[in-house]
């Protein structure tokens, strides 16, 4: 729901901005590079911000970006196109609608918190207050539970192949899955019963039989 890349992209401006003096590289270069080792999320954090810390900075120590970027990085969050009016229209549709997101309690509330769409959701579940990660299936049953839903009427929408799709479908979820940035792994069969690009090529029609 969330634009990691965009909000990344704005939040490295203004990280460049305040420690400019000592940064070794071009703020173009800088934010290119911070991009680049964040992994679109997926680098581990420790290597994250080791990495950053050495290869961008004077005398700053991974200690201190990190402190910097769970404080700092989600204060803006940028929400992709159609994501608001999508949720409005299964609002107003009154369908039950939660959020299942695997990261630090205090990184996920901000990015819901802050991006304003905690307001348009019923109940969420994140994976560091809940103890279990998407893909394990305890996670998905808990949101099931929370919202009073079942699986197999129920929808899930994603954009990780395995954590989110194939995660959902174990537990009888039909599934959307949005093909940004991965490629379906080789490992695994296609699974997933809808495919968009973007959310706004969804509404209240594509999941009615």
């Amino acid at each position: 729901m969330l634009d990691r890349n965009a909000t990344l992209l704005e939040y490295a401006a203004r990280l460049y901005s305040e420690y400019g003096a000592r940064v070794k590289i071009a703020q173009e270069e800088f934010i290119s590079l911070l991009n680049l080792l964040d992994g679109k999320g997926r680098a581990p954090r420790e290597d994250f911000f080791k990495s950053l810390a050495e290869h961008a900075f004077h005398g700053i120590s991974k200690n201190t970006l990190e402190e910097h970027f769970y404080e700092n990085a989600w204060i803006k969050p940028i929400v992709f196109p159609g994501v608001v009016n999508f949720l409005t229209q299964m609002r107003d549709h009154r369908l039950p609608i939660g959020i299942v997101t695997n990261g630090r309690s205090t990184s996920q509330r901000a990015k819901l918190n802050n991006s304003g769409i905690v307001k348009l959701v019923d109940d969420f579940v994140i994976s560091e207050e809940f103890g279990a990660r998407k893909p394990e299936p305890e996670i998905f049953f808990h949101i099931s539970k929370k919202l009073g839903i079942e699986p197999k009427i129920s929808w899930f929408i994603g954009d990780d192949p395995v954590s989110d799709i194939v995660g959902a479908k174990n537990v009888g979820f039909n599934t959307v899955w949005l093909e940004r940035h991965l490629e379906w792994p080789a490992s695994h069969i296609t699974c997933f019963d809808l495919k968009a690009t973007q959310i706004n090529q969804l509404n209240y029609e594509s999941f009615i039989a």
